[in-house]
């Protein structure tokens, strides 16, 4: 009776509650099964007893972190692995609270389930059907600081709380001010009574942000003085991520409003690329810790005027502070001053007031029930001194300095730990199973550094206790030379595809692939059927691999069964891989899912195994998708066949990772490593060729603020000139920096396609909202310029319709593009007709009649 009323209980859930997106909630099975394991561990089986806290889910941080445009922002649509596991993670218990959690690969548009941080470790969720079952079956912890430093601590937070005015120092805990207290029902039936709110008011809340800060300007004396406190914040304001910023303006004016001073405090913490290559000294915040004032004081240098004072909340930086998005004026004043007298000191552009954080502890660094995020020593001018490794005290020091923030730590601590190994061995393997994802990285670094010697130590770690040591021990094996440890190794991976958790199957069914051991194709065919999807994926990328034709109808089974587009699209590119055309129709239909991410993805994963894009753009408006869409859908519906279809290009892991860090550093850098010498990447990228042309194309995703990396990009395809570039380089059109856009349509001359001349078309349509002008005015007639470069393009790739164009920029007030146009139709015909782009308008007028007599 209980079983019949929980699955009716289930099917009316089902029914009555949408997903957030397109997707549909999970099937009901028997209890037990897969389907309703499936259903459980979607916040969807919570909402039929919880709709109110379900619909606070859905608008939350936590619910909508897939969805969360910052992050995608930050994260170049979460193709950071590191960003991605805390945004769609699996659940908690599984890997441990304190532990980084490991990102889940199905199911993406959840986010943070209710799962994710209240599901209970060792507790049998096959079985689970809720109500009075739901007082034993979750998480006793949640809520606590150690709780939510399972994902917040890597951006330091917790342990900015630690030692907070306003936060462990006052007795406040993260839910005091994340999740208030309100009185409703708990559940459908209940009657009200205190319980947590599931809002997760932060920075996005207007409200939360304007209780965090006080903000006064005045003018004293001779100067104008702003101060911003910390009031009311339990932490650093602002925190977390390094692009994040708060940014007090002044702009000092004379009496005829003439701007004469302008300087700016920014309160942030410091990019790594800010810093100098080989820095060893700490880096110093200018964060404002709970209870501290920031002072900007502006010097006065005439007697009587203006000042303009404004605080800025920067979402993302660098970002312009008229950013419609991204920047947020929270204050704004202005103040008259007179018969001052003038002040003779300098006026700071460029002000940070910072704060050096405390040093922290090695053993709480290390302890997943610890709060620092690095081993941090107390402050000091003094450089960092990374030990060379001589003794055992020196190796944990070396293996705590794989997280810190300065580059130059980490590379030093890297090379003195492979330098020292095999005495290094043991505090590596441990770094494996480091609560943070940053020390893996660079433990991974190490081994990789030091090869094929350290395969019996990771061997070994295979026996581990700690889920990821094993996990990130498989990883590694399947990138080194075996040798005659092979058998044994490969023997060690068969097992644990039986094992009882679903990471190990994962992690051992993509190492098998990766080894290309043949024999395990068996064992991974029975994987299509796990219970957990993240290892059917992981399973039929490895089939893939290893060119298991046998195994199409299971992987055509399983992509029947797919619920996720995230599930269709590797189980489509496994089947082309295996020459089989069984995924073109579900990644077609994909193409129109309501999420921009999802179609630029399924899309990526369709061009890859077809080579056909239409003009396809997943930004483009709805209308121009559509028409796109239908295009490729006639084109599959007439040709469709399995000879269509073939394995994305692949390039060779190391080639992969050196051009990925080239292009890294590349123009300025990113958050995390340093710039370079652009003239030496350059050369480098284009002696790779063709190899290069994934790194660069992901270069193309980052965000607003790498404006330079974007357009070296773009020119470095179009030298290296492949169609394999040609629909990323027109979506690129439409970035909002007409620098990166125009070096963008430069190079589809050499790799566009007859599909790109439309987009062309279509660029040329937005350029004057590119350049604030319409066609042909403005100081220099600016728009002349881009419009030419697109009009030569499309001419060049046989669009004759371009002609007309051209010959009318033969008459633009700019220099530039008269240039080009002229270029153009001298490229293409042979001929100029005596046009001289430099003579009299007269004389340029008399040669464009020429051209049409």
């Amino acid at each position: 009776m209980i079983r019949s009323i929980a699955l009716a209980a289930l099917v009316a859930l089902t029914a009555s509650w949408q997903a957030p997106s397109s997707v549909p909630a999970a099937p009901v099975g028997d209890l037990g099964t897969p389907a309703h394991s499936d259903a459980v561990m979607s916040s969807r089986f919570c909402a039929d007893c919880h709709p109110a806290i379900y619909a606070e889910h859905l608008q939350n941080t936590h619910g909508r972190a897939f969805f969360d445009e910052d992050a995608r922002l930050a994260t170049r649509g979460f193709r950071r692995e590191d960003c991605i596991r805390c945004h769609t993670p699996r659940p908690v218990f599984e890997t441990g609270i304190g532990m980084t959690p490991m990102q889940r690969w199905t199911d993406l548009e959840e986010g943070n389930t209710c799962m994710s941080c209240h599901g209970r470790e060792g507790y049998d969720y096959s079985r689970f059907v809720g109500g009075p079952e739901c007082k034993q079956a979750f998480e006793p912890s949640v809520g606590t600081v150690s709780h939510c430093a399972t994902c917040h601590r890597i951006a330091g937070t917790p342990d900015q709380w630690s030692r907070a005015a306003h936060g462990n120092l006052a007795g406040n805990l993260c839910i005091d001010c994340h999740m208030p207290v309100i009185t409703r029902p708990v559940a459908v039936g209940e009657p009200p009574r205190p319980v947590r709110s599931h809002v997760f008011p932060a920075s996005s809340n207007e409200g939360q942000l304007r209780r965090a800060y006080g903000y006064e300007s005045e003018i004293q004396g001779n100067e104008v003085v702003v101060r911003v406190t910390n009031k009311g914040v339990g932490h650093n304001f602002p925190t977390a991520n390094r692009q994040r910023g708060v940014e007090s303006l002044v702009i000092v004016r004379d009496d005829e409003g003439n701007e004469v001073a302008r300087s700016r405090m920014t309160c942030r913490y410091p990019y790594a690329s800010e810093l100098e290559p080989h820095q060893l000294t700490l880096p110093q915040s200018s964060q404002i810790p709970s209870g501290k004032t920031s002072e900007h004081r502006v010097p006065l240098t005439v007697a009587s005027g203006t000042v303009e004072t404004r605080l800025y909340f920067k979402l993302y930086r660098p970002i312009s502070d008229t950013d419609p998005r991204l920047a947020r004026c929270l204050e704004e004043r202005r103040l008259a001053f007179s018969e001052v007298t003038p002040s003779t000191q300098p006026v700071e552009p460029e002000v940070l007031i910072t704060y050096p954080a405390a040093g922290t502890s090695l053993n709480d660094f290390f302890s997943t029930s610890g709060l620092a995020n690095v081993a941090r020593p107390a402050p000091t001018p003094d450089p960092v001194v990374v030990p060379r490794g001589a003794n055992p005290a020196e190796l944990e020091q070396l293996a705590g300095m794989l997280e810190a923030h300065l580059p130059e730590v980490r590379k030093q601590a890297r090379q003195n730990l492979a330098a020292a190994f095999p005495d290094s061995a043991a505090v590596l393997v441990d770094a494996l199973g480091r609560w943070s994802n940053e020390s893996f990285n660079q433990a991974r670094m190490t081994f990789l550094a030091i090869g094929d010697a350290a395969v019996p130590v990771l061997h070994e770690a295979l026996q581990s206790e700690q889920l990821y040591i094993r996990v990130h021990a498989r990883g590694l094996l399947a990138q080194l030379d075996l040798g005659a440890d092979r058998e044994a190794v490969l023997a060690d991976l068969r097992a644990a595809l039986a094992g009882d958790l679903a990471l190990d199957r994962r992690s051992a069914a993509q190492a098998l692939g990766d080894l290309g051991d043949v024999q395990a194709r068996d064992a991974l065919r029975a994987r299509l059927d796990d219970g957990d999807w993240d290892v059917v994926h992981a399973a039929a990328g490895s089939l893939a691999q290893l060119g298991d034709r046998e195994a199409v109808p299971r992987v055509e089974a399983a992509l029947h069964r797919a619920r996720w587009p995230e599930t269709r699209r590797t189980l489509a590119e496994a089947l082309a891989v295996l020459g089989s055309s069984a995924g073109v129709g579900p990644l077609l239909g994909d193409l129109e899912n309501a999420d921009e991410l999802q179609r630029e993805f399924a899309f990526e994963t369709l061009f890859a195994i077809t080579g056909r894009h239409f003009g396809f753009e997943p930004a483009a408006p709805e209308a121009d998708r559509l028409k796109a869409t239908s295009r490729l859908q006639a084109w599959w519906t007439k040709n469709g066949s399995d000879d269509l279809v073939h394995a994305p290009r692949k390039v060779d892991a190391e080639t992969a990772e050196r051009t990925w860090a080239l292009v890294k550093e590349l123009g300025g850098g990113t958050d995390t490593e340093p710039g370079g010498d652009d003239a030496r990447i350059t050369d480098e990228l284009l002696g790779s060729g063709r190899e290069a042309v994934p790194a660069l194309l992901e270069g193309l995703t980052f965000p607003s603020g790498f404006v330079e990396k974007r357009a070296l990009c773009c020119q470095l395809l179009g030298r290296i000139g492949t169609k394999e570039a040609a629909p990323f380089l027109a979506f690129t059109l439409r970035d909002p920096y007409a620098r990166v856009a125009e070096w963008a349509c430069w190079a589809l001359e050499t790799c566009g396609d007859e599909e790109t001349p439309a987009q062309l078309r279509a660029f040329e349509g937005r350029v004057p909202e590119l350049v604030g002008h319409d066609r042909g005015a403005g100081d220099g007639a600016p728009a002349d310029r881009l419009l030419a470069r697109s009009a030569r393009v499309r001419l060049m790739l046989g669009d004759e319709s371009a002609r007309e164009l051209l010959l009318g920029l033969l008459l633009s007030r700019n220099d530039l593009a008269r240039q080009i146009a002229i270029g153009a139709l001298r490229d293409r015909y042979g001929e100029d007709h005596g046009y001289d782009p430099g003579a009299t308008p007269a004389e340029r007028a008399a040669a464009v009649r020429s051209w049409n007599p």
